[in-house]
């Protein structure tokens, strides 16, 4: 896990690195973990599953902004065409997630890229032996979460061509339910969100970890096929106090910042 966080004053320094893609990798098809999985893309997530998601998949990582946000802000966020929530089920328990922001346009190149999100976690364990496992099964198709019954897919339904063409999309969010890290699940998912961004279209797609995330955060997406390209330093206020319930729980927020 990751090193002990230090707060001077109440205040903690934060380095957040920027790394981004201009073009589909051309690594070989990771093989699935020998275990029992689906993903599957939650359409309308409720906003309770949703706080149970980035709750347990961010409380290690210090991920607190979003606990600040409303109900209806949040709902209003998740629930927003363009972004794709996406859960990878353990035999049948929710394990982890990615979301994929989908909603911008790509910008011209003089343009400042001023993108805020949330740090993103790896695992441990998730980046060694996928490749050499014998007969496991490939990354499933991008475009299909998993079998669906019922509804409209037994129609036939297909999705859009190249519904993210043009778009500058964010890799915002992802990770494992903390049960689940070490066992080669992270790896995977990361490949399947990556391929997922590319199968459906898009131009660039970016991602930013910091030194709050897991200690190999920031190798693992540099081995995914990320390209470092901006590095900030900042400060914020020590949220442990109000995440662990020694102090209370700061209003929580109407909108976004």
């Amino acid at each position: 896990m990751s090193a002990p966080i230090e707060a001077v004053d109440g205040r903690i320094h934060v380095v957040t690195t920027y790394l981004e893609m201009t073009e589909r990798p051309r690594s070989k098809p990771v093989r699935a973990p020998l275990e029992q999985i689906a993903v599957l893309h939650a359409e309308r997530p409720t906003v309770s599953f949703y706080r149970y998601l980035y709750e347990t998949v961010g409380g290690p990582w210090l991920w607190w902004e979003r606990r600040l946000w409303t109900d209806e802000a949040l709902r209003a966020e998740i629930q927003s065409p363009g972004v794709e929530i996406t859960v990878l089920y353990v035999g049948g328990v929710p394990a982890g997630y990615v979301e994929l922001d989908a909603r911008a346009q790509v910008k011209d190149d003089d343009d400042d890229d001023d993108a805020d999100a949330d740090a993103d976690d790896a695992d441990d364990d998730e980046r060694g032996g996928a490749n050499d496992a014998p007969r496991r099964p490939s990354l499933p198709e991008p475009h299909v979460a998993a079998a669906v019954v019922g509804g409209s897919a037994r129609k036939g339904r297909r999705p859009s061509e190249r519904p993210w063409q043009g778009r500058d999309v964010e890799l915002a969010y992802f990770g494992l339910v903390p049960d689940f890290i070490g066992r080669g699940l992270g790896w995977y998912l990361l490949h399947w969100a990556v391929e997922r961004a590319w199968f459906q279209g898009c131009e660039r797609l970016w991602v930013h970890t910091c030194n709050l995330d897991h200690p190999r955060a920031l190798m693992t997406y540099q081995r995914a096929g990320f390209v470092p390209y901006r590095q900030e330093s900042s400060e914020i206020d020590d949220p442990r106090p109000w995440l662990t319930g020694s102090a209370p729980m700061p209003e929580r927020r109407h909108a976004p910042p």
